[in-house]
C-alpha cells in the first residue's frame, strides 16, 4: 500500500491526522488503529508527513482562488496571492520560484490548486440542490 492509499484509508476510517514539526499525531475512535494499521503508519511516516504538508500548502491556495470564481461569466486567472510581483522564474500566482524549464506561469502547487478550486466541493456534488418547482 502506498502512502497516498494509506492516507485515503485512514481518512475513510475517520482517523484525524495532525502534523506538528516532524511529528505525526493520529486520533481515532477506539479499535480503529489496529496494530497492523499503526505499523503501516510508522513505516510510511515520512511520506505521510510530506502528503499532509502538501495538502496544507494547497488548502490556503484553493481557498484564495475559490473566492475569485464568479457565479457566472468567464473565470479570471486565479491567483493565490493578490498583486504578486512578477519576476523571471517565479509563479505568477504566489511568487514562489519555479524550477521548471519552458513556458510555465504557475508553480506546481498553484496549478493543482487552480484545478481543485474549480471543482465543486464534494458535498455539493453528493447533495445537489433541489429542483425548483415549475
Amino acid at each position: 500500500m502506498t502512502a497516498a492509499e494509506l492516507l485515503v484509508d485512514l481518512l475513510a476510517r475517520g482517523v484525524r491526522l495532525e502534523v506538528t514539526g516532524d511529528q505525526l499525531r493520529c486520533q481515532a475512535d477506539a479499535g480503529v488503529l489496529t496494530p497492523d494499521l499503526a505499523a503501516a503508519i510508522k513505516a510510511n511516516k515520512p511520506a505521510l508527513l510530506a502528503l499532509l504538508r502538501e495538502e496544507e500548502a494547497l488548502a490556503w491556495r484553493i481557498d484564495a482562488m475559490r473566492e475569485q470564481i464568479p457565479a457566472v461569466g468567464p473565470v479570471p486567472f486565479l491567483v493565490a496571492v493578490p498583486n504578486v510581483a512578477s519576476a523571471p522564474d517565479t509563479c505568477l500566482s504566489c511568487g514562489d520560484p519555479i524550477d521548471l524549464v519552458g513556458y510555465v506561469q504557475r508553480c506546481r502547487l498553484c496549478a493543482a490548486a487552480a484545478v481543485r478550486a474549480l471543482i465543486p466541493p464534494l458535498q455539493d456534488i453528493a447533495q445537489p440542490a433541489p429542483l425548483a418547482a415549475a
